[in-house]
C-alpha cells in the first residue's frame, strides 16, 4: 500500500514536471506575473532591449524567427515525450519519457547556442536565456536522480525551482520578441 501511494506521488509529480518545458514555461503562470507586475527576472538577469528595438533591429528579427523555428520543431517531439510521462503506468516508463525531455532539451539548446547571437543582445540573452535554460537541464538531472531514488520530498522542491526558472524565462523570452520559444 505504502509502495503504491509513494508510486502515485512519484509519478503525479512526474506528470507535474513534464509540463514545464527546457526553452519553455508555464505560460498561465508567467501571463499572470506579468500582467500583475510582479518581476520574474533572476538577480543577475538583464532586461531585453525595447519592443521599439524589437521592430527595428533586423538582426534581431533574423534571431527570433531562426530560433523560434527550432523551438517550433523541438516542442512537438518534448509534447509527445510530456504526453508519455503523463500516461505512464509505472515509475520506469515515466522515467525514461522524462529522459527523453532531458536528452531533447540538450539538444534543442545547442542548436540554439548555434543560432549567431545579435551582438547588442549578447549578455541579456545569455543571463536570460543560455544560463536559466542550462540550469533547468542540470534541474532535469537531479529530478531525474530523485526519482531513481523515489525522493518525493526532493522532487517537489525541484519541482518549485524549475517552476521560477520557466516564469523568468518566459518574461524574458515574450519580452525579447519571441513568438514560440516560451510558450507552451
Amino acid at each position: 500500500m505504502a509502495t503504491t501511494r509513494l508510486a502515485s506521488a512519484i509519478l503525479a509529480g512526474l506528470a507535474a514536471l513534464s509540463l514545464l518545458s527546457d526553452c519553455g514555461a508555464d505560460t498561465r503562470r508567467a501571463e499572470r506575473d506579468t500582467a500583475t507586475g510582479t518581476p520574474v527576472t533572476t538577480s543577475s538577469a538583464r532586461q531585453p532591449p525595447s519592443p521599439a528595438t524589437q521592430a527595428t533591429d533586423p538582426r534581431r528579427r533574423a534571431y527570433v524567427a531562426a530560433v523560434d523555428r527550432i523551438c517550433a520543431r523541438w516542442d512537438r517531439d518534448r509534447n509527445i515525450a510530456r504526453e508519455r510521462v503523463a500516461k505512464a503506468v509505472d515509475v520506469r516508463e515515466a522515467a525514461t519519457a522524462y529522459q527523453e525531455t532531458i536528452t531533447g532539451g540538450t539538444q534543442q539548446l545547442q542548436q540554439i547556442e548555434a543560432v549567431p547571437v545579435p551582438p547588442a543582445d549578447r549578455q541579456a540573452l545569455q543571463a536570460n536565456v543560455f544560463a536559466v535554460v542550462g540550469r533547468q537541464l542540470v534541474l532535469r538531472r537531479q529530478i531525474d536522480a530523485a526519482l531513481a531514488s523515489a525522493n518525493v520530498a526532493r522532487l517537489q522542491h525541484l519541482r518549485l525551482e524549475m517552476d521560477g526558472l520557466s516564469r523568468s524565462l518566459a518574461a524574458f523570452a515574450r519580452g525579447y520578441g519571441f513568438q514560440v520559444c516560451g510558450e507552451q
